[in-house]
């Protein structure tokens, strides 16, 4: 960019598509704003949509070097624009010249886990509803194998159709997470539980984990109850797993743990 008055102003733009609001970005640029012997100054400023990116004075000193940035769009942008006001107030006409190479913005869309920029909420677990019919990507693991895993009428079900009242029946339906939990990490738990026991001389507990300490038990319940749970925590221990668990002993044997609409929301505020 050239400029060659007492005052004058120049932009550049281009549009883009794909950025929402919430997104975190990362804009870098490389300048070049030489001496000036001349009095006055300039404005740059770097801008997507109506929010400034960067912006800077530059009086007479040169400038060379990387601008970095980063931040969260607080609006949907759809294009970045560079625009460069300059004034020289020594009553001549001069020539005023600023170059910028290697421009580039970055979006981030939601991920799991820490964004080196900011923390960004985002769901842990695929298929949370178990709508699709199946357990997949879940996987289920037992030490005891008193017990049917299955989805019915879009719930996982863990049904214990061989307890027997003398031991306890561990199960685990689990997932493996796109990005391990981590520590200090600040996560929100939320799921609908249900405990089915049809009989007497049953007992049963079920539990959630996606780290330490442990999100959720139940207590050791001989009826039929129904939980929502909604719990916020920050780990002192992540993981590569999240868990639903459920363990019965007694002698129902169509006694059974129910889940649905399990969330794991990462970086969560």
């Amino acid at each position: 960019m050239w400029w060659g008055d007492a005052y004058d102003s120049a932009a550049l733009s281009q549009t883009f598509t794909g950025a929402t609001a919430g997104q975190a970005y990362f804009f870098t640029t490389q300048l070049n704003l030489p001496a000036k012997t001349s009095q006055g100054y300039c404005d740059v400023y770097f801008n997507a949509g109506s929010e400034i990116l960067f912006s800077y004075n530059y009086d007479m000193s040169a400038q060379y070097g990387s601008v970095n940035t980063s931040g969260i769009f607080n609006a949907a942008p759809s294009n970045l624009e560079l625009t460069v006001s300059c004034s020289d107030y020594s009553g001549s006409p001069t020539d005023i010249w600023a170059s910028f190479d290697d421009v580039q913005l970055s979006v981030y869309g939601p991920l799991a886990g820490t964004s080196p920029i900011r923390p960004v909420s985002a769901e842990g677990i695929i298929n949370n509803n178990f709508d699709s019919g199946t357990l997949s990507p879940w996987t289920t693991s037992s030490t005891t194998g008193r017990m049917d895993f299955n989805v019915v009428s879009g719930r996982a079900v863990i049904t214990y159709s061989r307890i027997d009242v003398r031991y306890t029946s561990p199960s685990w339906i689990m997932q493996t997470l796109n990005k391990p939990s981590e520590d200090g990490q600040n996560v929100r738990i939320q799921a609908d539980v249900w405990i089915n026991i049809p009989n007497s001389g049953t007992t049963c507990v079920a539990q959630i984990n996606g780290g330490s300490p442990v999100a959720w038990t139940s207590p050791t319940v001989g009826t039929s109850q129904f939980y929502h749970v909604d719990v916020s925590q920050t780990l002192t221990q992540g993981s590569t797993y999240f868990y639903l668990y459920g363990s019965c002993t007694g002698t129902g044997s169509t006694t059974s743990i129910s889940f649905d609409n399990v969330f794991f929301t990462l970086n969560a505020f």
